[in-house]
């Protein structure tokens, strides 16, 4: 694939030490380009994956640009899991059916295997390699934990607000 190197160095400042050789060979290998794109903040989402509209488009992904290095290579991952998907089947299956969720938990196979994530998030992944979600956020354990690398954001789960408290929600 075209500019497989360029996407890397785009995202390097966003990635944990050692997982640049095997971005590198997944998006190299992949049989249709694709356009990278990081995000501001959105609050409904933190990527996406957006097959192209014409002809001569690229297909998409985009990922927030607030989250910690762990949480953006998992996104990452997540995301391009969907473009293979799109690049071998079109639009001719579900979006987090079982080829997605077999694509995810290879290529998130391969970098705990690589050892890029600390032992506390491996440990928290084993629900995504086994049964994985369309959502990080439908596993709580591995909120929590991707939660302790967030630096200098301070977000609460609802678990941590003490019952009957008063609180605002994006004051």
């Amino acid at each position: 694939m075209r500019n497989a190197k360029k996407k890397i160095e785009f995202i390097r400042d966003y990635l944990p030490e050692g997982c640049e050789n095997l971005l590198l060979r997944w998006f190299r290998e992949v049989e249709k380009d694709f356009e990278l794109v990081i995000s501001k903040e959105r609050a409904s989402k933190l990527g996406d994956f957006r097959p192209p509209y014409k002809r001569n488009e690229l297909p998409v992904i985009t990922v927030n640009n607030n989250l910690n290095h762990y949480s953006f290579l998992i996104i990452l991952t997540h995301e391009f899991a969907h473009h293979t998907n799109w690049s071998k089947y079109g639009n001719s299956i579900k979006a987090h059916g079982k080829e997605w969720k077999n694509d995810f938990a290879t290529l998130l196979g391969q970098l705990v295997l690589r050892g890029i994530f600390p032992e506390d998030i491996e440990s928290a992944l084993e629900n995504q390699l086994q049964s994985p979600t369309a959502t990080i956020y439908s596993d709580i354990n591995l909120v929590r934990v991707l939660k302790k690398y967030d630096k200098g954001r301070k977000s609460l789960l609802l678990d941590d607000i003490p019952e009957r408290s008063i609180f605002e929600l994006n004051p």
